[in-house]
């Protein structure tokens, strides 16, 4: 089965995961890096690089079939590696840090 995606961003992302359509993790994450896909993870990012969600340069590392995600904000010469995990249909929690070394 083939995975197409519009921009609805991460919420059809996880949609797609609950729902089990057979997509896999590597497509899942190739989705959250188009432009469309990752403009969330700038979002989620903000709060924690300090730059507005469009000066986040993000990249999805990965896309995992139980509702975590895991990438790195790019802000100036910061980066940031960040978490997502979805713990129910309306809740997601994001944690980001400075990348280690």
């Amino acid at each position: 089965m083939k995975c197409s995606f519009n921009s609805f961003g991460m919420l059809t992302i996880m949609l797609v995961l609950m729902l089990g359509f057979g997509c896999t993790n590597a497509q899942l994450t190739k989705h959250a890096n188009t432009q469309g896909g990752n403009k969330i993870y700038q979002h989620f990012s903000a709060g924690y690089t300090g730059c507005m969600p469009d000066k986040n340069v993000v990249e999805v590392i990965e896309v995992d079939g139980v509702g975590e995600t895991l990438w790195t904000a790019t802000c100036g010469n910061a980066v940031y590696l960040c978490s997502g995990v979805m713990w129910s249909e309306r809740g997601y929690s994001v944690s980001c840090a400075p990348k280690a070394k």
